[in-house]
């Protein structure tokens, strides 16, 4: 949807009818996970030009402008490829970091949504001074935590004491 522009126009008129139509203060992107440089091009293409609609449709409206919020990694770069930090800051109220599915089960255990991790192992802390070194200003930052996480049970119960 991002890397076209007529798809992107499409969400962003979309989204902007929904959250009237239901009388929503904002809208909120979740943008998880980019793998290549490109992608997060298009996520700034795509935040400078939603945030110019909200704006655009605020004034020949005479509605509030709408909030717009996403949910990024929990770091400022995800497999070495950067957020576009400026953009976010200019086109962003808020930005929810994702501070957990830091390890998936069953091939990589460890916790589920660390703070802090004394192994030097990701965690939210660090991945939350990584946002702000890179220039997220903290009051844009909001610390998301899930209300969930893993549980194991045995294949077979027969003859285990716990």
């Amino acid at each position: 949807m991002a890397s076209n522009p007529t798809s992107r126009n499409s969400f962003i008129e979309s989204s902007i009818l929904i959250a009237r139509s239901n009388r929503l203060h904002g809208l909120d992107l979740a943008w998880e996970y980019p793998k290549r440089s490109q992608k997060m091009t298009n996520f700034g293409k795509l935040l400078q030009e939603w945030h110019s609609a909200v704006e655009d449709e605020s004034k020949r409206t005479g509605e509030s402008c709408l909030l717009l919020t996403a949910a990024v990694y929990y770091s400022s770069e995800y497999n070495s490829v950067s957020y576009p930090v400026q953009t976010i800051i200019e086109c962003l109220d808020w930005v929810n970091i994702i501070a957990y599915e830091f390890y998936g089960l069953p091939t990589e255990p460890g916790p589920f949504a660390a703070l802090y991790n004394p192994l030097g192992r990701p965690c939210g802390d660090s991945g939350l001074k990584q946002c702000i070194k890179a220039g997220l200003p903290e009051k844009k930052a909001v610390f998301g935590f899930p209300y969930v996480g893993w549980s194991w049970s045995f294949a077979n119960d027969d003859g285990y004491d716990l």
